[in-house]
Order: structure tokens, then C-alpha cells, then sequence
């Protein structure tokens, strides 16, 4: 991708786990990428898969063109843009269904750093509110001219006894400190 995180060379080799790591802790568009052609076998294809999947998942407002979620530019005579759109509900509804099914995703984005042995370089965390609340966890962050600065973040509360997941999702913020700050306030708002 255009904004490199991680340096990656064509015939380079690095595990799945390591490309997911990279994607959810330092928020790299090239893991992404390279996890949508292994898995979709194309990037078209995997875009196909989202779209499919978002719609099982009753996500109505989610649109993929891709799976990073960086702006795609045509060519031709005028320039149009295309960015992958999902409201904020709908990014509740795949935290919820990530959860329910890779529970293992929360203590991927739990680390605050990471060393990657096939990539052979350290992943840091682009969550900052996890330097603000120890028990906060992932799940990712995003951002691009249109969208803002979004954040969909979580953390385990008792509630009479029993464990649950509080998802905070904030889209749109002008500011890294707005987005974290926002997200505190959802996430300690079922302090108990």
C-alpha cells in the first residue's frame, strides 16, 4: 500500500499470525492486504467475501472496496475516490461477532508492542487509550480524510457477578486525544 507501516518485499515470507498481529496492533494496511490475497486468493476477491460476510451480519450501511480501508483513486479524465463506508452500529455488530468467535483477538490487541522474528521488525500499538486504561484492549484504529480519526475499543467488566465486553465505537473525531478521550468516557461508563 502507498502508506507502508512495515517494509515488504514481493517474495518475502512472515506467518499468517504475524500479518494479523501487524494489522491489529500497528495497524498496518500492507498485513491487511496481504491477508485479503492469501486468504480471497485476489484482493478483489476477499473484498467480495467482506461485502458477503458484512451482509450476513446484518451490517445495512457497510460498503467494502477494499481491505485496508485507505481511499481508492480511479483514472481516467476526472479522478474519483471511492473509501469503504459502515456506520457506527454496523462496527459494532463485526467487534461483537470478532469477539464471539476469535476471542484470541483479545489478547493479540491487548500488547502494546510486539517483535515480529519473519518481518524482523517491533510492532507498537496505534491505541494510545491503552496507555490510559490498563484493561483496555484493541480492537483497531483507522483513519483517513473522510472518516476522521475512529477508534472501536473494549474492555471486561462485572456487571452482578458476571463478565461482559463493553465495544466503544467512535468515528469521525478530529484529534487522536478526541478519540481517546471519547472512548474512556464510553468504556468507563460501565464501570461497576
Amino acid at each position: 500500500t502507498d502508506d507502508g507501516v512495515i517494509y515488504m518485499y514481493e517474495g518475502g515470507q512472515t506467518t499468517v499470525e504475524e500479518l494479523i498481529c501487524a494489522m491489529l496492533i500497528t495497524s498496518s494496511n500492507e498485513a491487511a492486504l496481504a491477508l485479503a490475497e492469501y486468504a480471497g486468493g485476489t484482493e478483489k476477491r476477499f473484498v467480495e467475501l467482506m461485502n458477503a460476510m458484512a451482509f450476513r451480519l446484518g451490517m445495512e450501511s457497510a460498503v467494502f472496496y477494499n481491505p485496508h480501508g485507505l481511499p481508492v483513486y480511479g483514472s481516467g479524465d476526472v479522478v474519483t475516490m471511492v473509501e469503504n463506508h459502515v456506520s457506527a452500529e454496523d462496527m459494532f455488530l463485526l467487534a461483537r461477532a470478532i469477539l464471539l468467535k476469535y476471542p484470541e483477538i483479545e489478547e493479540i490487541t491487548s500488547r502494546k508492542e510486539m517483535w515480529l522474528d519473519y518481518l524482523w521488525t517491533s510492532v507498537y500499538t496505534t491505541n494510545s487509550l491503552m496507555y490510559n486504561m490498563p484493561d483496555v484492549f484493541g480492537l483497531k484504529t483507522g483513519t483517513t480524510d473522510a472518516a476522521g480519526k475512529c477508534l472501536v475499543s473494549a474492555r471486561r467488566v462485572q456487571i452482578d457477578g458476571r463478565t461482559h465486553i463493553i465495544v466503544a465505537v467512535v468515528l469521525g473525531a478530529e484529534f487522536n486525544k478526541d478519540r481517546i478521550q471519547v472512548s474512556e468516557l464510553l468504556l468507563k461508563s460501565g464501570w461497576y
